[in-house]
């Protein structure tokens, strides 16, 4: 989920129900909303040298790769 606010917007009642759905069909979830997860968006270096990722990116980099499906739920 895109949005940073979490509380009473479309954009998390859409990701709620679509969880809570999938779920209910029997699919498992792994969810990651963007404004929980902890790292740092400069390129310090730009392009000139490769920039680790932080434990939070790396998490949902294994879950992209695990996935079957992938929503991405963010305002407009």
């Amino acid at each position: 989920m895109g949005n940073p606010d979490k509380e009473g917007t479309l954009s998390n009642e859409i990701a709620d129900t679509y969880e809570r759905e999938a779920k209910a069909a029997g699919h498992e979830v792994r969810r990651a909303n963007l404004g929980d997860l902890q790292f740092d968006p400069i390129l310090h270096k730009g392009y000139k040298e490769i920039q680790p990722l932080e434990p939070d990116l790396l998490k949902v980099q294994a879950d992209i790769l695990w996935a079957e499906h992938f929503v991405l739920v963010y305002p407009v």
